[in-house]
């Protein structure tokens, strides 16, 4: 699913495509509804189970999407050994997956995030073969870009030391990676393709490589064919992969990086590794080196926040008070202050019909139902909150919207959370469109405005009726929503097209600036309302775009999918959290240069700013929320 055009990158999401089946599981099933639907004896009936369990692959092998006791008793044993931090729920999703992936690296197999035959070998006893792509980098295997291994981590260390390589050595072969490759293949008069091969290992070895034969003439041994370029002429499938834990931009020809060639865990399935990621190459990826300039203080950790958590995003009220959204994870929302404490944990079950009127079908919704917290703004001084919902829980939501979806599947719409910040009670719930996910508020606090995923459209709520007022059709998948400071103009990405709306907030007329880029997903406005920066899904990219103009200025990579951003309240930098690379970049926002990169935990996707502190809040789908000062 993750292919060539419109990659989407944020795959490790816990619960946005599972399915609540109705089907009770076979081992709930009554013996004597086997025997009648199969017409066996009981001792036939024992024996035909006992070999459909030892010969289906199904009950050795555990990945996500898989909801069973064997997934929790999995849970509990990786609890146990301190690889796992979350809830053990049975639900194997991003947190479970990373589990495994953590075990499989510290135990040299394929890090694949997949339970299966050798993961279990090591996990419950033995001494499993470990694959390829656990070498060290002195073996014969190739090392190219969407790999995570030791090898890797490897790999950058030695680039680093030889002065090629100068970002955070996290084992994942992104495009940094990619780009110190190339650098040193060129110095050493190699092909610069950015795989590291036999002759590459050699010279970074300081052993003789024929280069005898100039590259344009033949084809390097360490150059693969199917690895191309996206091209303008390609044309949008308007396919897209989910977020999930998710947002997801289009998806066009499939192409696989797994190149173990000795059984892994996942060679038990049919199904791709859902990290496989494609390849775009980048030939104007970052101007300049990252680096810390004299005028810009280094970022540097303060604190680590855990606990029962699984944010999907972390914002600042502007009062001191920090929300972090958990989605379905766990249902809540939690609340810290600035001294990193836990103020609050907000759950989401509420009984519905309390909290709407009869316009809104109230006595539809009788009985308590559980929403999914993804998203936050805030208006009125910071004294409400309003929380988008994945999705709802409860009676007559039984068609639920996912991260691939479309108006004709007339998926369920979902519920907008009011809270009051005094007392952190849920006061209102004002229904929505399919799948919202993006909020924010206009500054004069008259409107909150809600990007509504599968619906296609724009939800737009008055504050003071607390109802919704106008629903705009925007097309294929709009997520990221900023207002200017003058609440005239809102600016929504969609991410089905290369293009952002520009709503009049007076009449809610429609007009476009197009070409922004691939796949925009967040937006963020520059104080004098004169740029909008734009993270990129389809082109691994944040562009800065002259509003002036509605020209493009400038588009750098920060790292492997960088995903949400957020600037300092004077504007002058930019905060990027990049979801592969598990890195948070610090941006000039005039010159777009790097001007830091820090690591942070796994899978991070929000990202907020404290103008009092001057501090930056990061939240990860891995469990952890670390704020950084600088």
């Amino acid at each position: 699913m993750e292919s060539l055009a419109y990659q989407y990158y944020t795959v490790a999401y816990e619960a946005e495509h599972r399915i609540e089946y109705e089907l009770p599981p076979l081992w709930d099933i009554k013996p004597e509804l086997w025997q009648k639907a199969l017409g066996m004896s009981r001792g036939g009936l024992a024996i035909a189970l006992i070999l459909i369990i030892h010969h289906s692959p199904a009950f050795a092998l555990m990945k996500r999407g898989q909801d069973s006791p064997a997934v929790k008793q999995l849970q509990q044993e990786l609890l146990a050994k301190g690889y796992f931090n979350g809830p053990t729920t049975g639900y194997y999703g991003p947190l479970t997956e990373g589990a495994v992936r953590r075990f499989q690296q510290a135990h040299n197999l394929q890090p694949d995030g997949i339970f299966g035959p050798n993961t279990e070998q090591a996990l419950r006893g033995g001494s499993p073969t470990p694959t390829p792509s656990s070498a060290s980098p002195s073996a014969a295997n190739l090392l190219k870009r969407g790999q995570d291994n030791q090898a890797v981590k490897e790999l950058q260390q030695t680039l680093k030391d030889q002065g090629y390589f100068n970002g955070p050595t996290t084992g994942y072969y992104g495009p940094l990676t990619e780009r110190a490759v190339r650098q040193f293949q060129q110095a050493n008069n190699l092909q610069p393709d950015g795989i590291f091969g036999p002759n590459t290992r050699k010279a970074l070895n300081g052993e003789t490589v024929d280069v005898s034969i100039p590259a344009a003439m033949t084809p390097s041994i360490e150059s693969n064919a199917e690895i191309q370029p996206f091209s303008d002429s390609q044309e949008d499938t308007g396919e897209f992969n989910p977020e999930p834990f998710t947002d997801s931009s289009f998806t066009e020809s499939s192409s696989s990086f797994n190149e173990s060639s000795s059984p892994t865990d996942s060679s038990f399935t049919e199904s791709s590794s859902s990290f496989n990621e494609s390849s775009f190459t980048d030939s104007s990826f970052s101007e300049s080196t990252p680096q810390t300039t004299p005028t810009s203080k280094p970022m540097a950790l303060e604190k680590t926040i855990g606990g029962n958590i699984a944010p999907k995003s972390i914002v600042h009220s502007g009062q001191g008070v920090f929300f972090a959204q958990n989605m379905m994870y766990t249902h809540t929302i939690t609340v810290y202050d600035r001294n990193y404490n836990l103020v609050k944990t907000i759950p989401d079950s509420i009984n519905l019909s309390d909290y709407i009127d009869n316009s809104q079908n109230a006595n539809n919704y009788q009985g308590i139902y559980r929403g999914s917290p993804v998203e936050v703004a805030f208006s009125h001084n910071g004294n409400y909150a309003w929380v988008s919902n994945y999705k709802m829980y409860g009676s007559g939501f039984d068609n639920p919207g996912g991260d691939t979806c479309k108006p004709e599947q007339k998926t369920d719409d979902s519920f907008l959370y009011k809270i009051n910040t005094s007392d952190y009670n849920i006061e209102r719930a004002i229904k929505v469109g399919s799948v919202p996910k993006y909020v924010a508020t206009t500054p004069d606090n008259r409107l909150v405005l809600v990007s509504n995923w599968c619906s296609y459209d724009l939800s737009v709520i008055d504050t003071a009726a607390e109802r919704e007022i106008k629903r705009i059709n925007l097309g294929q998948y709009p997520r990221g929503i900023v207002v200017d400071n003058q609440s005239q103009i809102a600016y929504v990405a969609v991410m089905g097209s290369s293009h952002i709306a520009k709503l009049n907030l007076q009449d809610f007329s429609i007009s476009w600036i197009k070409n922004a880029g691939k796949a925009p997903r967040h937006l963020n406005l520059s104080p004098d309302n004169r740029y909008l920066y734009v993270s990129l899904n389809g082109e691994d990219k944040v562009a800065k775009l002259d509003l002036q103009t509605e020209q493009v200025v400038k588009k750098i990579s920060t790292g492997d999918a960088p995903r949400s951003m957020v600037l300092s309240e004077n504007g002058q930098y930019l905060y990027v959290v990049n979801y592969f690379s598990n890195t948070l970049s610090k941006v000039d926002s005039q010159t777009m240069e790097i001007l830091d990169t820090v690591e942070v935990a796994e899978k991070p996707i929000g990202v907020t700013y404290d103008p009092v502190t001057n501090q930056v809040w990061v939240s990860a789908y891995s469990g952890q929320i670390m704020v950084f000062s600088g």
